[in-house]
This record gives C-alpha cells, sequence and structure tokens, in this order.
C-alpha cells in the first residue's frame, strides 16, 4: 500500500439496511459514508456492526457483523429490529455487551492493520454513547499491548443525547445512569485523551452537546451535515400506469384491527386503490411516533377529504405496536378518513417510486436531527412542506417547498398544512419547482461532498 493510503475503521450502532430487513437512518448513514470512503482515491473503509440476525458476508471482508443472542439496545425511541433499551439492560449484561464489541474490534482492527501493513489512520464510532467507550476501551488494550493509539471520533445523531437528557430530567423510563457512567466511570467528554473529535449534524446538537460535556473542548466539535445517495434518490420516468409501481405495496394496520366496521378499500395487507383515481398523491414518510407529530397531517387529511378533495394520502413508515395502533385508531375511528392509507417500511428503491408519484412529501417533526427524507423527496424531484425548525431551515426555500411556523396550537398547525398542501397541489409545485428540488439536492446534499468535507475536518484535527 502507498505511504498516503488513508485506512478507516467505523464502528456503528445498528445493522445495515438489507433486502426485507429494515434498518435505522443512523445505520444507513453509516452504509453511505462507508461506500462513499471507499469510493475515495487511496481510501480504505472497514466497517463492523452488530445484529442478532444478520452475518458476516463470505463474498466481501470491508465489513464484519458482530452477531449477538439477544436483540441489539437501542438509547431510546423506535427501531425496525429492537425493542431492547439499553436501560432494560442489566450491569452485568451490559459489560457483557461491551466487552463483546472490545474483543471484535480488536479482531478486526488486527485483521486490518496486518492486510495494509500499516496503523489505521483514525477510528470513528457512531453515536456519543457506547461506542466510543468501546473505542476507548480498544486504544487502551493497544497501549497495554505496546501498540500505537489511533486518534478517536465520534459521529452524533442524537438519540445518545436525547437518552442523557431524558435521564437529566427524571423521564421515569430512564432513570440516572449513562450520563454519569460516560462522564466519570469512563470519562469520555471531559477532555480530548480518549476522543479526538466529535461530529454533529446540526448547529443546535453541537449546542447541546456542549452543553452536555462543557469540559470537552468546543473547537473539536464539528459540524458535518449529511447526504443522501444521488444513485438511489433521484428523478425518474414514471410509467403511464402509475399502479406498476404501487403493486408491491400493501396497507400495514395491526393485527387486532376490527375491519368490519373500516370502509371496504381498508385492511390489513389489503392492496391500495387506483392511483388514477386520484388527481394527487400526498407522503408523509417517517417513524410513526410523537416526535414525527403524523396526527397534524391526518388531521389535515380529514380536512381534505370533507372538502372532497381527489387526494390519495400514503403514510410510509415503521412503528412499535402501540403506536401503530394509536395512529390507525385516530385515521380510521376518530378522523373516519377514507382516502388515507398506511403502507408500512418501504426499501430504498421503492421510497424511491413512492417520492417521484408524490405531488407533495409532508414531515410536520417537531424535533429532526437532519430532515433526510425531505431530502431524498427533493432528489426525487418532489417539493416538500416541513415545519421551521433549527433542522429543516438550514436547506429549504421558497423554490422547493415551504415551512411552517411552530404553534402551540396544534389545531392551527393542521390547518396550516392543509392550507399550504393545497396550495402546493393548485400551483402545480411538482411541475414547478421539480427542476429546482431535484438540483438543490445534488448541489447541496449528494454524498460523496459531504464525506469529504467529514474526511477533510479529522484530517484537520488530526494534523494530516
Amino acid at each position: 500500500m502507498a505511504a498516503t493510503d488513508c485506512l478507516i475503521f467505523v464502528l456503528g450502532s445498528h445493522n445495515w439496511q438489507q433486502e426485507s430487513y429494515f434498518s435505522t437512518g443512523s445505520a444507513m448513514v453509516h452504509e453511505l459514508q462507508h461506500k462513499a470512503l471507499n469510493d475515495m482515491p487511496g481510501v480504505h473503509c472497514y466497517s463492523l456492526w452488530p445484529s442478532n440476525v444478520l452475518k458476516t458476508p463470505e463474498d466481501r471482508d470491508d465489513y464484519r457483523v458482530i452477531e449477538t443472542d439477544h436483540e441489539v439496545p437501542i438509547c431510546e425511541g423506535v427501531h425496525p429490529q429492537s425493542s431492547l433499551r439499553f436501560h432494560s439492560l442489566s450491569t452485568d449484561q451490559f459489560s457483557k455487551y461491551m466487552e463483546l464489541l472490545v474483543t471484535k474490534c480488536l479482531d478486526f482492527i488486527n485483521y486490518i492493520e496486518q492486510k495494509h501493513g500499516k496503523t489505521l489512520d483514525f477510528l470513528m464510532a457512531h453515536h456519543v454513547f457506547n461506542n466510543p467507550a468501546v473505542l476507548a476501551a480498544v486504544n487502551q488494550q493497544r497501549v497495554w499491548d505496546g501498540m500505537k493509539k489511533i486518534p478517536v471520533f465520534a459521529f452524533s445523531h442524537g438519540t445518545g443525547m436525547m437518552m442523557y437528557l431524558n435521564e437529566l430530567d427524571n423521564h421515569p423510563e430512564f432513570p440516572l445512569r449513562f450520563y454519569p457512567w460516560v462522564r466519570k466511570a469512563v470519562c469520555l467528554f471531559e477532555d480530548e485523551t480518549e476522543i479526538q473529535g466529535v461530529f454533529t449534524l446540526t448547529e443546535l446538537q453541537r449546542s447541546r452537546f456542549c452543553n452536555l460535556f462543557p469540559n470537552f473542548p468546543q473547537t473539536r466539535v464539528k459540524l458535518a451535515t449529511l447526504g443522501y445517495q444521488q444513485t438511489i434518490f433521484r428523478k425518474l420516468a414514471v410509467p403511464e400506469n402509475r399502479n406498476e409501481w404501487s403493486l408491491k405495496w400493501k396497507q400495514v394496520l395491526y393485527e387486532e384491527i376490527d375491519e368490519s366496521v373500516l370502509p371496504l378499500n381498508i385492511g390489513n395487507n389489503k392492496p391500495l386503490p387506483d392511483l388514477h383515481s386520484f388527481e394527487h398523491i400526498v407522503v408523509f414518510c417517517s417513524k410513526l411516533d410523537k416526535v414525527k407529530r403524523l396526527e397534524l397531517l391526518l388531521t389535515a387529511s380529514k380536512n381534505w377529504e370533507a372538502d372532497k378533495k381527489s387526494i390519495l394520502t400514503l403514510i410510509a413508515g415503521s412503528a412499535s405496536k402501540e403506536n401503530i395502533k394509536t395512529y390507525v385508531d385516530m385515521a380510521y375511528y376518530d378522523l373516519r378518513l377514507k382516502n388515507t392509507y398506511f403502507i408500512g417500511a418501504l426499501m430504498q428503491s421503492e421510497l424511491t417510486k413512492l417520492f417521484n408519484l408524490a405531488d407533495i412529501v409532508v414531515l410536520p417533526s417537531k424535533m429532526e436531527a437532519f430532515p433526510m427524507v425531505l431530502v431524498e423527496a427533493l432528489a426525487c424531484g418532489t417539493p416538500v412542506v416541513g415545519i421551521d425548525t433549527w433542522a429543516c431551515s438550514s436547506f429549504t426555500a421558497e423554490n422547493v417547498g415551504i415551512l411552517i411556523k411552530e404553534n402551540e396550537d396544534q389545531n392551527q398547525m393542521a390547518r396550516d398544512i392543509n392550507d399550504n398542501v393545497t396550495k402546493a397541489l393548485s400551483e402545480n409545485w411538482k411541475k414547478t419547482k421539480s427542476e429546482h428540488c431535484a438540483n438543490l439536492a445534488l448541489k447541496n446534499f449528494s454524498n460523496p461532498r459531504r464525506v469529504k468535507q467529514l474526511l477533510d475536518c479529522v484530517k484537520e484535527v488530526i494534523g494530516d
């Protein structure tokens, strides 16, 4: 290997997306960064992540899977493959999980360095909780073994910090446990001794991190905006028969639902209606939880259905059993919606078709680390309606959609969504803004561009 080659090891928190095996946003980001880094001349990136289902592939050596005998723990929120929170683990279970991660990292790092005949240039941990602690422990072991310590960076996605904030807010489901552990037991972010730099998605995240860890040098907390996969999310030629794309999509409700009281076209695993029977398609795509505020879109849907507008509303995304029941019941029992359909989580190739079919994509999140869904929709040439929060305001503009002002009156926000969606449809934003949308996404948020910026920041910190 040439002396100028850059050798990188990345530890992820969750599985990469596989056919019919969904993943989280942070894991998708991990995979996209991994691919983009390996596409750069002279850069070699290796990745490791845990799963209780997937296995290490036999035909690739650029990533491995840490095989666990239990679901992979999560900090908070909803995960498509796990409901096991770190707070549910006993002290012994947590210690054994950490030991497993450290052992597997050491094994893979040893293989990588022997293969390339050089020391890794840096290590990257996704999230600001247990993964950076694992890599700090890896360095400790290396020093004990007489080996060189490797610079470590952490990439924050938000859930770790949300877990800490829940602990500090005395949330009943998050007793104070891991924030003191990170600060006092492993001393991760008390200075740059263990972790040399931290990347955050937004300025607000950066501010939160600095408040949580005031002793960590703020000059080493860098902003790293995400990029989207432009080879997947792009404008496509929509087939003349739009139903060709929607044939695979089925309604995803919950097993115990009483379908006898639902409209005839609504039912678990039933097909979608003929797309050509509607003039417009409105799409929501995200996790179904209280942060994403799907209830605002459902209430808005009630308004345009009551006005007899020819609008089909499609809800894509995963949810806990409790949340899917909450939102399905709200849609069909409380609001009596007839033209709104839940279609569950879709693979990225199917999401691209969904965004291309949509006339508008709506994301009414209260908080968003980075609104990747809206960027991916823009890449497909589809205008967006979002909420004017710190995350969304960093990229959207009048020529690609609109941001609605936050309001304590949730009914007013639902009316604002209704008004702006109907305005977008009546003015045919899909036709007039489509090129602007796709160009903005490609210019500002292509994944290779963002990953290069991240790599440049790392080199700046480690002095290369």
